[in-house]
């Protein structure tokens, strides 16, 4: 509690660590019964809400609450951004960018941050409330509200579920039931609303990249503003793929699911094999290191862009270049690969015998047709490719190369039409074309963007025969003016949650 005055001769005890002050608007005190008040928090006063109550002549009387946020604009304040850039980036902006894929296949979403959205404050406010520690040591923990890192990493905790009333419940696997598959999030208020209206039961389902985008939300709310960098740049996707290629092993952004988390990045020490290397000889430990075998060289190529609902065309290159002729057997498989990189099934197999001229190079052709890979590939969004080649006559002679290829989704299109305006009703335009030989059915579309829907819309649509192209027209009225993204995500039984997004300018 923090007592002030006007004039200020309340005495503030040596121990208060922040002091608060009040000063008449204008300077001087109305002829009329009505007193404006400017009202200064400390700048190293607690985050939090505060009731709010005035005392004249012995009579207290309630003025009601307010919300206080830390502030970036406050040279005082420790999260100070001197930068105006940064803090439209770090701050004001509603709008990310979630990277997803291997080092080789990188694609990209948008998602809606929302943290400007109805009763966001109230929604972070009760996301401080029911940590474990406040729970544990109310006092302790709202003092320690006054720091942004602490408040940082109870909300880092606070997004996962687990063992507290954390906003979300990780699932990794194909079984959603009962929830929302984690593909299917466009942006962060409508998990968080979600987990407010249900009395703090987490939602289900979210993943890696749903847990990023929903801390991003909550620490944009002013709150603390050290999430995310600047998006969409080329540094952003450099740092980006040296991640992913990583530094003895790479980078581990998440540990145990089922272990209590605070997020961060951490090595992963373990013994890898280069991405894309090709001619990869696999040795004995124990071998001495006498002159090794000429080696041959192995390589795979992508023949044309792999698309789901489109055959898979590859090709295995083998490059001897040794004087000798070379006798090979070789194993190729192809197997059906989980986000996280763990394999979700085998998809074929093909085992054959090939002899490879001095000097020369063999081209092996390898496809993979769509019926082969069609189920498998529906949760799925990449698929590995290996090969095992064997010498005859060299007990050493066995080689290996792998490639991981990622399937790009069929296209969609969206178009609004212009101008929009505040309050006034305007149209937008969805396209999709069945690209597969068989009908697309249990078909939604979901709609959503901060300042243009109130919350996501969801359309069912008809089943869809091949070939056949699908218009959905919808309408909504925009309530905030600026830069808004409108985002969109079509789920279907054989494409899971395809994106896409455009921007829109509302004007007031």
């Amino acid at each position: 509690m923090w007592r002030f005055g006007v004039p200020d001769t309340v005495e503030t005890p040596p121990s208060a660590k922040a002091r608060w002050r009040a000063q008449l608007q204008g300077g001087s005190p109305p002829p009329t019964a009505t007193l404006s008040l400017n009202i200064t928090p400390s700048a190293d006063s607690p985050v939090g809400e505060y009731r709010l109550s005035a005392r004249l002549r012995g009579e207290e009387k309630a003025l009601g609450g307010l919300v206080l946020l830390f502030n970036p604009w406050c040279p005082e304040d420790s999260v100070f951004l001197s930068d105006e850039k940064e803090k439209q980036e770090y701050v004001l902006n509603e709008r990310g960018v979630i990277y997803r894929g291997s080092a080789d296949y990188i694609s990209s979403m948008y998602w809606d941050y929302g943290q400007f959205e109805e009763d966001m404050a109230k929604i972070c406010m009760r996301i401080l409330d029911v940590n474990n520690e406040n729970l544990r040591d109310p006092a302790g923990d709202a003092g320690a509200r006054r720091d942004p890192v602490y408040v940082g990493r109870v909300i880092s905790a606070m997004i996962n579920s687990q063992d507290d009333y954390g906003v979300l419940q990780g699932r990794w696997g194909s079984d959603y039931w009962g929830g929302v598959p984690p593909t299917r999030w466009n942006g962060s208020y409508a998990i968080l609303r979600r987990w407010f209206d249900s009395g703090c039961r987490p939602v289900k389902y979210g993943q890696c990249w749903v847990f990023a985008g929903s801390v991003g939300s909550t620490k944009r709310l002013d709150i603390t503003n050290t999430y995310k960098y600047t998006e969409g740049t080329v540094l952003e996707r450099m740092v980006f793929q040296y991640a992913l290629i990583g530094v003895e092993g790479g980078w581990r952004v998440r540990g145990n699911a089922e272990a209590v988390e605070i997020n961060g990045p951490a090595a992963m020490n373990a013994p890898r094999m280069e991405r894309n290397r090709v001619g990869v000889p696999v040795a004995n430990s124990s071998e001495s290191p006498e002159a090794p075998t000429p080696q041959l060289l192995l390589a795979f190529e992508e023949v044309s862009k792999p698309l789901k609902g489109e055959d898979v065309q590859m090709r295995l290159w083998l490059k001897n270049d040794s004087p000798q002729l070379r006798e090979l057997s070789f194993t190729l498989s192809v197997q059906a690969m989980r986000y996280n990189g763990t394999p979700a099934g085998k998809i074929q197999v093909e085992e054959a015998e090939r002899k490879v001229e001095p000097h020369k190079d063999l081209s092996i052709p390898v496809v993979v047709p769509y019926s082969s890979y069609r189920d498998l590939m529906v949760p799925n969004g990449s698929m590995n490719f290996s090969a095992v080649v064997t010498e005859k006559g060299a007990p050493d002679g066995v080689f290996m190369a792998v490639h991981c290829v990622a399937l790009e989704n069929p296209p969609i299109s969206i178009k609004v039409s212009s101008p929009c305006r505040v309050g006034t009703e305007t149209s937008a335009e969805v396209v999709f074309m069945n690209p597969i030989d068989g009908t697309l059915t249990d078909c939604c579309l979901t709609v959503s963007g901060s300042g243009l829907f109130k919350k996501e819309t969801t359309f069912r649509l008809p089943d869809l025969r091949p070939n056949v192209r699908v218009r959905v027209k919808f309408f909504f009225v925009p309530y905030k003016s600026g830069e808004r993204s409108l985002l969109i995500d079509f789920d279907c039984s054989s494409f899971r949650d395809m994106k896409e997004s455009c921007s829109v300018t509302v004007k007031p």
